[in-house]
């Protein structure tokens, strides 16, 4: 009898003590901290472009080097190997006696035209580990920053990041909070003129089939002065038009989502690259206009010159328009990337100036007057939530090398619970 009372109130207390550790009940105390399989949520796999890293280490870079290094990150993608040792293998088996100091330079590293090519791999490896311990950092920042509790943030072999987030439900925003680089810009837009003389070039091109190849006639696009009128339409002859409409201005036009991909495609071949302005690269904005279900995205003619980088940011934070109550981000220079932006903008009143992230256009507005203080926003948000998501990007600081999400999967709640109802009746 006292063995059955025993065993009955052992039964009871493992029941109160597992209902206590999952339903708190005091409003200071959390529930139990369940993890990715019990509470659902999503696991990434992030890579670290250690490929993007050693080109913008090297202080020199030529042909045979851009070759070396595009044969050895596709190596890397397809064998899962190492890099830079590959990077070093395939220089060195192409040219048994190619000094890699010729491209690389570090004084402050001890790297100078002395040093060998084992000196050099141990530097990339060397930067390239902090490079990966960097990408955790901010990783981790930006997780903790969107309220994600007891988030799992792992390194991988040597250049991946595993991360898991329990609870996480929206899995678009989590891979944009993940994968930007967070390096902001500030360009000018390409002319209007400029665009307008361009775009009908590009258009009579795909009219005429795409075949024909003509010489580089950004000179003479620049020299006209005369104002173009926006290329008319004929969809049934021609490929682009199928799917991308001129609009004039600093747009070469607009697209459907769905469209985006293949039209940046048709503007990179090289035949195409060489009707456009010098020194201009076609950029997406990131909203879209248009009506609901009609949507678009404008293409943008954005000057490849950086004028201004994010580095000089010190602060941003989510604010409203004055006027609209719209949602926006609010930034703040230091004093010497307030001297910049106000030469910037006193040199080009009258025109457009186009905020980038990551080659996406977040706002180019009309610079409207000399703007002295070091204060800007970045305007057009979609919500609060994406004004936000992107303010924390910012304060979390940029990535050091370009991030990918190669591997996802999402855990439904509906497992978290199954696995929970067996766990309680385990106990009994």
């Amino acid at each position: 009898m006292k063995g059955g009372f025993r065993l009955y109130a052992t039964i009871g207390l493992l029941v109160i003590a597992l209902f206590y550790l999952i339903y708190p009940t005091t409003k200071n105390e959390r529930p139990l901290n369940l993890g990715l399989d019990l509470q659902g949520g999503m696991q990434v796999t992030l890579e670290v472009g250690l490929e993007a890293l050693v080109r913008d280490l090297a202080t020199d870079r030529d042909e045979q080097f851009d070759k070396v290094l595009k044969a050895a990150g596709a190596n890397a993608r397809t064998s899962d190997v190492d890099v830079i040792a590959t990077f070093v293998q395939e220089f060195e088996k192409r040219d048994a006696n190619v000094r890699l100091s010729r491209y690389f330079r570090n004084t402050d590293e001890g790297i100078t035209r002395k040093s060998t090519n084992a000196e050099i791999q141990t530097y990339l490896n060397a930067q390239a580990d902090k490079a990966m311990d960097a990408a955790i950092k901010i990783v981790r920042d930006r997780v903790d920053r969107f309220g994600v509790a007891e988030p799992s943030i792992v390194k991988q072999g040597t250049r991946r990041i595993s991360v898991e987030l329990p609870g996480v439900a929206n899995a678009d925003r989590v891979r944009k909070l993940l994968r930007g680089t967070a390096q902001l810009q500030f360009h000018l837009m390409a002319e209007q003129n400029e665009v307008a003389a361009s775009l009908e070039k590009i258009v009579a091109f795909y009219r005429d089939g795409g075949k024909n190849t003509p010489a580089d006639t950004s000179k003479a696009a620049k020299a006209d002065t005369t104002k173009k009128e926006t290329p008319k339409a004929d969809n049934s002859k021609n490929p682009l038009l199928a799917i991308f409409t001129p609009v004039g201005g600093t747009a070469f036009g607009v697209a459907a989502r769905k469209d985006t991909a293949k039209v940046a495609e048709m503007f990179r071949r090289p035949e195409v690259r060489a009707m456009m302005p010098a020194g201009v690269v076609p950029m997406w904005a990131v909203q879209p206009s248009g009506e609901p279900g009609k949507e678009v995205y404008n293409y943008l003619a954005v000057r490849s010159k950086v004028e201004l980088k994010g580095d000089y940011i010190t602060n941003a934070d989510t604010q409203f328009d004055q006027f609209t109550n719209a949602p926006e981000v609010s930034l703040t220079m230091d004093s010497e990337g307030a001297g910049i932006w106000s030469r910037l903008t006193g040199a080009n009143v009258g025109k457009q100036v186009a905020i980038t992230m990551d080659n996406v256009v977040y706002s180019y507005p009309v610079i409207n007057e000399k703007i002295p203080g070091g204060r800007t926003s970045i305007n057009g948000m979609g919500n609060v939530e994406e004004a936000k998501d992107l303010v924390t990007v910012l304060q979390s600081g940029s990535l050091p090398a370009p991030v990918t999400i190669v591997q996802e999967r999402t855990v439904g709640p509906s497992l978290g619970a199954a696995s929970i109802e067996a766990g309680k009746w385990s106990l009994i």
